[in-house]
């Protein structure tokens, strides 16, 4: 398609046009395969035009706590003490639960404010499996929540295609009818029709076109078919745009995958070092009027700093 020609001939007939439409007629053939390997590209993402599609983290494992050998000789009774480190994580885990489910969880999060918002609209779940693993969902976001709803159609292919291949047949029908010599608008189209010009209701987007340009010359039709081109290659720049998007949110959501998965783990990991921790043990014994035990636990770990 010569980009050049359908401006000299809107310049002709004077069909108006901007500086960005002059640069898209001017570099189509470019932006056509940039946006072709765009729209070959949606179908390996995870995102459907109309619903929320969840998605999966893989399996991430973590340890569970252990109680450190100096509470269980205090307390001389691994059962009783495990039975305390039980309590501890039922309470830990429900309160957890809680946060992911009402999104107060990630207002607790070191993350970048777009992530935040994001997990807080869109976090479905974690969910624990056997061996100490755990794995996150997230709502994808579904493409017409980004795009125009007549732009969606056109991820199709064969839709896709079809919209190319009729702006450049009306690329082509700008020439044939700037080349003929007849100056009546349905006598041209009638005349290219019949030399074989076939879905000239597709390329000029004009269903009833004998009856639409009944009383138009040769440049009313020109000047509305040249518009008609450009303002097709405008759709198509929008929807390239709105791809754009789409990759770019679908990349997000991702990302804010991976970093509540992260979260989690460090959630995990906090509660191994918290009940790992011997001063925590004391603190609760002392909470809970067991003053004997965190006497002697306090003389162990005094014993064990001068032995080191």
């Amino acid at each position: 398609m010569d980009g050049s020609l359908l401006l000299q001939l809107a310049d002709k007939y004077g069909v108006d046009y901007t500086l960005e439409q002059a640069v898209l007629v001017s570099t189509w053939e470019s932006f056509i395969e940039e946006l072709e390997s765009r729209v070959k590209k949606f179908k390996d993402i995870e995102m459907d035009l109309y619903d929320e599609i969840p998605i999966t983290s893989d399996w991430r494992h973590f340890w569970d706590p252990l109680i450190p050998d100096e509470v269980l000789d205090v307390l001389d009774d691994e059962e009783e003490a495990y039975s305390y480190l039980n309590d501890f994580l039922n309470i830990d885990y429900q309160d957890f639960f809680q946060e992911i489910e009402s999104g107060d969880f990630w207002d607790y999060q070191n993350i970048k404010p777009d992530l935040k918002e994001l997990l807080k609209d869109r976090f479905k779940e974690v969910e624990f499996g056997n061996y100490n693993y755990f794995t996150a969902h997230i709502y994808m976001p579904y493409v017409s929540e980004i795009m125009d709803e007549d732009l969606t159609k056109l991820l199709d292919p064969y839709d896709f295609y079809s919209a190319v291949e009729n702006i450049e047949k009306a690329q082509e029908l700008v020439n044939k009818i700037h080349a003929h010599k007849s100056n009546e608008a349905v006598e041209i189209l009638k005349d290219i029709e019949n030399q074989g010009y076939k879905n000239l209701e597709d390329v000029i987007g004009i269903p009833y076109w004998k009856d639409y340009f009944r009383y138009d010359d040769k440049v009313n039709l020109l000047q509305y078919i040249i518009k008609h081109v450009i303002d097709s290659m405008e759709r198509l720049k929008k929807l390239n745009e709105q791809l754009q998007d789409v990759f770019k949110l679908s990349e997000k959501t991702y990302q804010a995958l991976d970093v509540a998965v992260d979260c989690v783990a460090d959630f995990l990991k906090g509660i191994e070092t918290t009940y790992e921790d011997t001063e925590y043990w004391i603190d609760f014994f002392e909470a809970n009027d067991m003053v004997e035990e965190a006497k002697e636990l306090r003389a162990m770990l005094k014993k064990q700093k001068k032995s080191a």
